[in-house]
């Protein structure tokens, strides 16, 4: 279980995949909101392959204690901040395969580490955004530098992690054209000399 997960097991919420319902028994806690108590999301359960347990998994979310209005204010901003990441660790794969194999299309094998890794890794920093919304802090600017830092950390993570090709011999040209196209950001060019010249007349 996943901090992309966390909306979904506390509100009902439409994204661009599925709806999403919380259980009954979070959305009765969400509507009498006590005070005063210590309470969170407590999610388990076992991972089973043809009918054998394999594995248990547990994992533990907070709660946010908060009336209809505000809920309504921060969901937005977090739908967002969810999508963005979602985007972000997309992004981060492609640049990975596309490093990695000489045809990053036709790549096999068993990629979810690096979506694990992210996800994990992210949550503090999510969660710290959660709570900075909670609070009052304004939204457009909070998210503009939660995209601000998933990016760099996507780049910090594509640098670590390319030169551990499991694959493929090393090559550093498909290295390079990888990270420049997914993670060198474009300048502004500077306006013409006759855009220029147009903006000196006006003024």
């Amino acid at each position: 279980m996943l901090w992309r997960d966390w909306l979904g097991l506390n509100w009902e919420v439409t994204n661009d995949n599925n709806d999403e319902f919380p259980a009954l028994a979070t959305r009765l806690f969400m509507e009498y909101r006590p005070r005063n108590v210590i309470s969170g999301l407590w999610g388990f359960g076992y991972d089973f392959d043809n009918m054998k347990a394999r594995c248990w998994y547990e994992h533990h979310f907070p709660v946010l204690h908060i009336d209809k209005a505000q809920r309504n204010a921060l969901l937005p901003h977090l739908q967002e901040a969810a999508k963005f990441a979602s985007q972000t660790v997309s992004q981060l794969r492609s640049a990975l395969k596309e490093a990695w194999f000489s045809n990053p299309k036709n790549a096999r094998g068993d990629f979810s580490f690096i979506d694990i890794d992210f996800w994990h890794r992210t949550q503090p920093a999510f969660f710290e955004l959660v709570s900075s919304l909670e609070q009052g802090g304004e939204g457009e600017q909070l998210i503009t530098f939660w995209r601000g830092y998933l990016w760099q950390f996507a780049r910090k993570e594509f640098d670590k992690r390319v030169f551990t090709n499991p694959y493929e011999p090393m090559d550093m040209k498909r290295i390079m054209t990888a990270r420049k196209k997914y993670f060198t950001r474009t300048k502004d060019k500077p306006a013409s000399r006759s855009r220029r010249g147009k903006e000196q007349e006006a003024q």
